[in-house]
């Protein structure tokens, strides 16, 4: 955990051999082997190193220590020597260590108040889904990161679990590296047997008639099997089922892409996918899960991975162990590898994430951190542009591996090929269970591939209905809300540009009624919420501290189009500025979501969409919400200081909170009334008009076209009725 700590002493002085200088020797790579013995003796420990950098401040870094010896304070010391290039840029900053446990006790440590500041994990969701991973997105937009340096299922991956959020922009952690597959064959026992290597371009057709070519029992000998497919499974277990990039390849999934909370493996691609592996596993065709059994001969090929694989193949398959390097077969979808989900992020909880930050980007989007995991454990650099550099360096850290294609990784990743998959947007972790459950019933015949692939899929679309239920989907944004603007000072950001500061003609948008407080609003635009707003909004500047703001929804009427957009809104809405991307709050009537609450926490953030239960307005569950179809309804918002807490009123007189009091990074704000209709944009699109009565707290001064630049529609003229009728 970030802290902050007293005299440390001076600096470690001594003579001591440095772990740059291990490296460069190729003791870290080609040896391939950390050893603690081996390095002990070479310098401090990690106590030692973290001592040594008197400094106020301690970041704690639970990096990726997956290599061999890498539990040990020697490796730990040795991926601090890694990151001296940052410390030296931060010499107000000193690094700690964090070893290496379970996710279980990793989130344990975070909801205890003691996580680590910068984090490595595999399995998103359960941070994400206890909003305990702080959102990177304002950080990436700041520092100008481009995102296709990094590869692009990588960052489908980490954004899926978000649903609506992620596609907003949402994104909870960076690549840690970019592991992928290829194919290993002993080339030797092939040309023993009379066999022709596999060529590049091969597809699963003709590997499968290669399989059964070399699977035969040899004189002497234990059966031999063809070549192995086995890699990790959806649940990382393996358990038998392919890995997604399988499915991938054949045109399937686990999770469909188009909704991640369903189940896609009913395909005719995923089933199809499970039929061909599990028919040839059960003919004896495929086998094997040990990269031991390429080097004896026993199996001809099977999946080779960077990092921990090679290293093994370095250091074993040497002498009279003649291999190569082949791509995996194009599948009938098309090419696809394996890519790892490993990921840094920050803890939700951490008091600076700018300097969490910096240490993140350092490890994932800069290239002398990823040169030092390369010689360290012949890891893959997560952007792609470093992959020609990654086989020089393999090259003098390995030289076994020398002799073999280490192109066709570089090329892999280069083209795009490795696959991570999908995560389900709700409870992920059991839904994979579901599928293993029912994968390995297929796997040992107890059941079809079809009936298993069904019902897996009919379990965990239940599984994600039951978990994505509206309440609890507003309990997680809620809690990601509050943190998010507690982790930011209150500061005003500018008007984005192209944002409409200019009013527009009042008499054409806003009219004020016969009755003190009562307003009609005209309104295009499509929606507010994401991270940039489109409505028409008519309000004024307020300075108080502690307010409120009251207003009665009386209308919401089509004034163009035969029925009203589902998104169509009209409500009250307090803004940090006039820029549509401004920290926001809005409570507003909807056609097709009833009363909702809307909350954009800081300036240029991500929005959050609440839903105000029926329960909470005190209206039947028969009863219709939206103000649209003839209800009215009131709106509150009560201020005191940077928190604000919504109301809403079915009869003007009893209250009732819509949901718990929020923090928004604002001091002085904007006030008024907002409509949009939901329209697909502005430009005579539809126009919708909102009665408004009861206005208490604010006098609109203007009304302003937000997220455009305050001019009118170019088409479609202003209805020229659209007034006539004064507010109900």
């Amino acid at each position: 955990m970030f802290a902050r700590v007293g005299n440390l002493g001076c600096m470690v002085t001594g003579t001591r051999c440095t772990r740059r200088s291990a490296l460069r020797t190729g003791v870290a790579a080609a040896g391939v082997a950390v050893t603690g013995s081996m390095l002990s003796a070479c310098g401090p420990t990690v106590a030692d190193l973290t001592a040594a950098a008197a400094s106020p401040i301690v970041l704690t870094w639970q990096p990726w220590t997956g290599f061999a010896g890498g539990g040990t304070p020697t490796a730990a010391g040795l991926m601090l020597d890694g990151l001296r290039p940052w410390l030296a840029d931060h010499p107000g900053v000193q690094v700690r260590v964090a070893s290496r446990v379970s996710t279980g006790a990793t989130l344990a440590a975070m909801r205890a108040g003691r996580g680590p500041d910068v984090f490595h994990g595999v399995v998103l969701p359960p941070y994400r889904e206890r909003n305990l991973a702080l959102d990177l997105q304002p950080f990436v937009r700041s520092s100008g990161i481009d995102m296709s340096m990094f590869s692009q299922s990588a960052i489908a991956y980490y954004t899926s679990a978000e649903g609506s959020a992620g596609t907003a922009g949402a994104l909870y952690c960076l690549p840690a590296f970019m592991n992928t597959l290829a194919m290993a064959v002993n080339v030797g026992k092939l040309y023993e047997l009379g066999l022709n290597p596999p060529e590049p371009g091969w597809d699963d057709a003709q590997w499968t008639a290669f399989w059964q070519a070399a699977t035969h029992p040899a004189p002497g000998t234990a059966h031999r099997y063809g070549g192995n497919l086995r890699w990790s499974g959806y649940d990382a277990s393996g358990g038998g089922n392919p890995a997604p990039f399988y499915l991938k390849g054949f045109g399937g999934e686990y999770v469909d892409p188009a909704n991640t909370a369903r189940c896609y493996l009913d395909h005719p691609g995923s089933v199809g996918c499970l039929q061909w592996s599990y028919d040839l596993r059960r003919a004896g065709v495929l086998g094997g899960n040990n990269r031991a059994d390429i080097g004896s001969g026993r199996q001809i090929s099977g999946p080779l991975g960077t990092g921990g694989d090679l290293v093994y193949a370095a250091q074993n398959w040497r002498g009279d162990v003649r291999w190569d390097i082949v791509p995996l077969p194009v599948w009938p979808n098309g090419a696809a590898t394996y890519g790892s989900s490993d990921f840094y992020a920050i803890w939700e909880g951490t008091p600076v994430p700018e300097i969490a930050w910096s240490l993140l980007r350092f490890l994932s989007a800069e290239s002398e951190w990823q040169t030092f995991m390369t010689k360290l454990a012949l890891v893959g650099p997560s952007l792609k542009a470093l992959w020609p550099q990654w086989e020089a360096t393999v090259l003098q850290y390995a030289a076994p591996l020398s002799r073999v294609r280490l192109d066709v990784f570089t090329q892999a990743v280069q083209q795009d090929l490795p696959y991570v998959g999908l995560s389900f947007r709700f409870a992920d972790t059991q839904s994979a269970q579901v599928i293993k459950r029912y994968c390995l019933l297929a796997q040992a015949g107890a059941i079809s591939v079809p009936a298993a692939a069904q019902r897996a899929s009919a379990e965990v679309d239940a599984l994600q209905a039951g978990s994505g239920s509206a309440e609890q989907r507003s309990a997680k944004a809620l809690q990601q809300v509050e943190r998010a603007a507690a982790a930011m000072a209150v500061k005003e950001q500018p008007p984005l540009a192209g944002s409409g500061n200019a009013p527009l003609p009042v008499g054409n948008w806003l009219k004020a009624g016969s009755t003190s407080g009562a307003f009609l609003l005209l309104g295009d635009g499509s929606a507010i919420g994401d991270m940039a707003d489109s409505c028409v909004f008519a309000g004024s500047a307020q300075s108080a501290m502690t307010a409120e703001y009251s207003c009665r929804v009386t209308q919401l009427v089509n004034l163009t189009c035969p029925t009203l957009s589902p998104t169509a809104t009209a409500g009250l809405m307090v803004r940090g500025n006039l820029g549509d991307g401004a920290a926001m709050l809005a409570l507003a009537v909807t056609v097709g979501s009833g009363v909702v609450l809307e909350v954009r926490p800081v300036g240029t953030g991500t929005s959050v969409t609440l839903p105000a239960a029926v329960s909470v307005l005190g209206v039947g569950a028969g009863e219709t919400v939206p103000a649209a179809v003839g209800r009215p309804i009131w709106l509150k918002l009560r201020r005191s200081g940077t928190t604000w807490t919504a109301f809403v009123s079915v009869d003007g007189r009893v209250w009732r909170p819509a949901g718990s009091p929020l923090t928004v990074a604002v001091s002085a704000v904007w006030a008024g009334l907002y409509v949009c209709a939901g329209n697909g944009g502005f430009g005579g699109k539809g126009y919708v008009r909102a009665g408004f009565d009861a206005a208490v707290g604010f006098v609109p001064s203007a009304a302003y076209q937000l997220g455009r630049s305050g001019i009118p529609p170019a088409a479609g003229p202003v209805p020229p009725d659209w007034r006539t009728m004064t507010p109900a």
